[in-house]
């Protein structure tokens, strides 16, 4: 699966090139798309300036559905629509609920926490130099881009021309719906077995936890891929297809599944844990 998700960029990023340009449209869409970063760059900045102050570089993960919200909303405010029963503003309150949600529900656990996530221990213990501006450079303006390139479907729907309600938007709610409830109640069922201090060190193998080793990320991707269903009700709606790959390869070969399987893998039952459950679908195995 990585190597095709590889192809597909490849053959993704010449379609869009030679699209664009056909269309004549290659500066107009990459200025609104640089409008767009700078707004969750902003954002990010600001989060930046807050994690030095508490010495916490930490901190990027809660802002991480912040910056997408801030993205949306400045695809919204350039678009052509105002907010009303149409499908722009329709995705714009999906990400406002997907990225609010998980800010509180990662906020709430580094507020909880004492010292800096791990991950990123390793990372900057790889860095040579100023570490505040290795900080700011390979973590905080590296996530905006990433935060962009994932949210190319909701900027398209907001931008395009005409858009309007079809069967392939009524599909891409739909199982966006989905995977907000599924990624809701994984990650409420998770909060509640850390927090009991007998479960500390141990395996979460109940709830949707019991068919799947991340449910979580599961209800994730599928809201990312419903969004880009949406998207192909829309003129070139192929272009929302990149950003639910580019996180769908974020998550499953970069910063979501591997950090965690690392961990995982030295508690007691992890074997017989993978053999009874799927990687992301929290179905029977």
């Amino acid at each position: 699966m990585k190597r095709l998700l590889q192809i597909f960029f490849i053959g993704y990023s010449a379609m869009a090139i030679m699209t664009l340009t056909s269309n004549d449209m290659l500066g107009t869409i990459l200025g609104k798309m640089a409008l767009c970063w700078l707004a969750g760059l902003l954002l990010l900045t600001v989060v930046y300036i807050v994690a030095l102050v508490w010495k916490r570089f930490d901190l990027v993960d809660t802002a991480w559905g912040l910056t997408f919200i801030a993205i949306a909303t400045a695809a919204f405010i350039i678009g052509p629509y105002t907010v009303g029963l149409n499908p722009a503003t329709a995705v714009m309150g999906m990400v406002y609920a997907w990225g609010l949600r998980l800010a509180w529900h990662i906020g709430r656990r580094f507020l909880r926490s004492t010292s800096t996530d791990e991950r990123y221990v390793e990372l900057m213990k790889k860095w040579r130099g100023n570490r505040a501006l290795n900080a700011y450079l390979r973590i905080y303006i590296v996530q905006s881009l990433l935060a962009l390139l994932v949210s190319i479907p909701v900027i398209h729907i907001c931008i395009s021309q005409e858009v309007s309600w079809n069967v392939w938007m009524v599909l891409g709610v739909a199982v966006w719906v989905v995977g907000f409830v599924c990624e809701v109640v994984a990650d409420a069922q998770l909060r509640h077995f850390l927090a009991r201090p007998e479960n500390r060190g141990k395996l979460m193998t109940k709830g949707l936890w019991k068919y799947a080793r991340y449910p979580n990320y599961f209800g994730e991707l599928t809201m990312w891929w419903g969004i880009a269903l949406m998207a192909l009700g829309t003129a070139h709606g192929w272009v929302g297809l990149g950003g639910a790959a580019v996180i769908t390869y974020l998550i499953v070969y970069i910063s979501g599944i591997p950090p965690k399987e690392a961990r995982l893998r030295k508690r007691e039952g992890w074997r017989q844990y993978i053999n009874n459950s799927r990687l992301l679908l929290p179905l029977p195995k």
